[in-house]
């Protein structure tokens, strides 16, 4: 038996009610942020019909029971053409789900520059003033990679936006497509989502040749960089 979703919430003395909207648990979009423990699972497709056991755990007490989700009589049943739309729908979710794993890791990446340069803020020296140079030209890669992804913050106000391709929004193209109509995928939507595979397979290939370059050499200049936090005081 799988588990399929999971729902976390407060019990109180007396009737307690929770909602379960007959969805799957969710996928996190790449871009967003890294959940913590006590972030909530997120909710994703609608169930197919069938039979489903509900587990409540309070404690150490537990009790279950059986629902049976049944397709809109008014609809007919469409687990066909929803299989086919999940089917292609993972098959991107794959390739996303490495974009996350590299978005996660340069914000690691950001995070361990901001520690540096506080540490060296105050600090003189031919060494710490090129460390500090490095840092920002790494920071710059970073920044680029992520303009690749999710496009270039916009500063200026105008009227409308010039549509650029990125590898998020071409993401999200492809998911919408597939689901957008209540058919089977057809070129159209195989093409979509070739695109959108094709994006972040080169956003990848960049986080990963930065890493292996720029963050290389940047680590290495960290780690041979002798860094005095304390002054040497003399006697007045």
């Amino acid at each position: 038996m799988e588990r399929i979703r999971e729902l976390k919430f407060k019990s109180d003395t007396g009737f307690n009610r929770v909602t379960w909207n007959m969805d799957e648990k969710g996928f996190r979009n790449p871009g967003s942020a890294k959940p913590t423990l006590s972030t909530p699972e997120p909710g994703g497709w609608n169930v197919l019909p069938g039979k489903f056991k509900v587990v409540i755990t309070n404690g150490t007490d537990t009790d279950s029971t059986f629902v049976t989700v049944k397709a809109d009589p008014r609809l007919g049943d469409r687990s066909n053409i929803i299989r086919a739309q999940r089917a292609l729908l993972t098959r991107l979710r794959k390739h996303a789900d490495r974009l996350t794993t590299g978005m996660d890791k340069l914000t690691e990446a950001e995070t361990s520059i901001a520690k540096i340069q506080a540490q060296i803020k105050d600090v003189e020296g031919k060494e710490v003033d090129s460390l500090g140079k490095q840092a920002k030209k790494v920071t710059d890669s970073i920044k680029s990679i992520r303009e690749f992804i999710s496009g270039k913050t916009k500063t200026r106000q105008g009227y409308g936006d010039v549509r650029t391709i990125t590898v998020i929004n071409q993401f999200f193209e492809a998911n919408a497509t597939i689901t957008a109509k209540m058919i089977e995928p057809g070129m159209q939507e195989e093409q979509q989502v070739k695109e959108a595979e094709e994006l972040i397979s080169q956003a990848i290939e960049k986080i990963n040749r930065f890493f292996a370059t720029d963050w290389l050499a940047f680590r290495k200049q960290v780690e041979q960089t002798p860094v005095k936090i304390f002054k040497e005081y003399k006697p007045i």
